[in-house]
């Protein structure tokens, strides 16, 4: 009676373990980071980009706060600029650091610390350390 009791313990400890719900069903989403996406530069330092001055930023995420940005800027429309960059985001979206990857502009990388003065869906506006502001539209 003894090992009939043992082996009903253990063979319903098995049937429980191995009916135990394996699914998961809320899979982790990966976040992309609020500064995704392709943005126009519409003003840098203070002066409206008007044609045939243009300048765009193309962020890649990797997670909510790190990721890679491409930034081009023309002022006559001929002569290009760009700037490849590493980022990260801080302070709950509050500042970021650019690290420089490639291209002939040190901007980003050369602003030190920026603080993010607006981020939402369409408008982007940051500031550098020393004062140079770039505003952008999606």
């Amino acid at each position: 009676m003894k090992k009939f009791m043992i082996l009903t313990l253990l063979a319903f400890s098995f049937f429980n373990y191995s009916c135990n719900n394996d699914d998961d069903s809320n899979p982790t989403e990966e976040t992309a980071s609020p500064l995704a996406g392709n943005w126009t530069i519409s003003k840098y330092d203070g002066m409206a980009l008007t044609s045939p001055a243009y300048g765009t930023f193309e962020v890649t995420s990797d997670s909510e706060t790190a990721g890679s940005a491409k930034f081009r800027l023309s002022f006559d429309g001929s002569n290009v600029n760009d700037e490849s960059d590493n980022f990260t985001i801080s302070n709950n979206n509050s500042t970021i650091v650019f690290t420089k990857t490639g291209g002939n502009f040190n901007v980003l990388a050369g602003g030190e610390t920026w603080t993010i003065n607006t981020l939402n869906n369409h408008s982007l506006k940051m500031t550098s350390s020393y004062g140079l502001i770039i505003e952008m539209q999606k």
